[in-house]
């Protein structure tokens, strides 16, 4: 038995894993789903760019809005589905055999590198004031 106090003979069968593998899958599509759509606004001003118009700065803002968005919003969502490998796993997940480890500290390291507090900072402001978010390394 995974858990003494679960009930089930394999852990597959067990409602909280079940729950918890659910609650990854979900977390995951829609990770992807939000950077699709940072990915097809920067798409969008590729396009410009090929078509020569004046839109490519109203896009380009467009597209830094919506990168920056799903940074604050996939860096969270990341961490905490690579800390939820260890509710499934238990503590052997945790052991250098599996070295699942590795996929928490590697989120919450590139996390780290780009403060998802700074954009969301900065998202506030452009959402209440109509601020531009700066340019160059943002």
């Amino acid at each position: 038995m995974r858990w003494p106090w679960s009930g089930a003979a394999r852990p597959i069968d067990d409602p909280v894993i079940q729950q918890t593998v659910g609650e990854i899958g979900a977390t995951a599509f829609a990770a992807e789903a939000i950077v699709l759509a940072a990915a097809d606004a920067l798409d969008r001003v590729n396009q410009a760019r090929a078509r020569e118009g004046g839109e490519q700065l109203a896009l380009a803002h467009a597209a830094a809005v919506a990168a920056a968005q799903a940074k604050v919003v996939v860096d969270e969502l990341v961490v905490r589905v690579a800390g939820q490998l260890f509710d499934v796993g238990g503590a052997s997940a945790a052991t250098q055999r599996y070295n699942l480890d590795r996929h928490w500290r590697n989120a919450r390291t590139l996390a780290s590198h780009n403060p998802a507090t700074l954009k969301a900072r900065n998202l506030g402001e452009h959402a209440l004031l109509g601020t531009v978010l700066p340019s160059g390394f943002f």
